[in-house]
């Protein structure tokens, strides 16, 4: 298997999709999916931009070039936003939702320190440090 072969066939999985139905959503057939995950065929540089545009991953991603997933990412309406979630296989945090507020966490100066306690710990416990942080900062202000 090839390394395009490889990523198509974990983000077509990660989506829930049929060999037949991305090809279907490439415009080519799911027997011609299946050659490039097998590593049979190589797609052409169309079809590399369709499904990096399909998955909305950067094309060096694509053909293993880079570890990165996408450099700059749009939303349906073609704005530019930061991600909240990390899509790679071994994310840092067990979940995005942790993830999320880690961010939030290190975008805040005064929520920093919390860092070093939130990687193995779940989403609504992080909440909780944000939240006792947060008023005891308010605390502090009277």
């Amino acid at each position: 298997m090839t390394k395009v072969g490889t990523i198509l066939k974990k983000e077509r999985r990660k989506k829930g999709l049929t060999q037949e139905e991305l090809g279907k959503s490439l415009g080519v057939s799911g027997s011609t999916v299946s050659m490039i995950e097998r590593g049979d065929r190589m797609p052409s540089v169309e079809l590399l931009e369709a499904i990096s545009d399909f998955f909305n991953i950067d094309m060096d991603y694509v053909i293993g070039k880079t570890h990165v997933r996408r450099s700059v990412w749009y939303d349906e309406f073609g704005n530019e936003y930061q991600p909240t979630e990390r899509k790679e296989e071994h994310s840092y945090y067990l979940d995005p939702e942790s993830e999320r507020l880690a961010i939030e966490i290190h975008n805040d100066p005064k929520l920093r320190i919390l860092m070093s306690t939130v990687r193995k710990v779940p989403p609504e416990d992080i909440e909780a440090l944000i939240a006792i942080a947060k008023r005891l900062e308010g605390k502090e202000e009277d």
